[in-house]
């Protein structure tokens, strides 16, 4: 990755914003769409349409998201650990008993 920062125009709920980036402009614009759809379906269900109020509902929705996916990669992790460890005591097992 270049260390030179970017700066790339993204519009997010109607307003452009210059964001400066090291990373790939195509990846920045994929997550300023993502905040901008969040930030879109979440104004259909409001009776305020107060930017700040759906910016703030999109940063929880995408908060919990997250914490959501850091959970599941945790106990994928954990179980994966699990399943290693039980594979090394056969393989350990195993050697012993040819060594017999």
């Amino acid at each position: 990755m270049d260390s030179k920062k970017e700066t790339i125009k993204v519009s997010i709920y109607g307003t452009e914003y210059q964001v400066k980036a090291n990373e790939d402009y195509e990846y920045i614009k994929s997550i300023a769409k993502y905040v901008d759809n969040i930030m879109l379906e979440l104004e259909k269900d409001m009776d305020s349409k107060s930017p700040l109020k759906v910016a703030v509902l999109a940063a929880l929705n995408i908060a919990d998201e997250l914490m959501r996916e850091r959970k599941e990669k945790e106990e994928l992790l954990e179980l994966t650990n699990k399943e290693v460890g039980k594979l090394v005591e056969k393989i350990e097992r195993g050697t012993q008993d040819s060594e017999k």
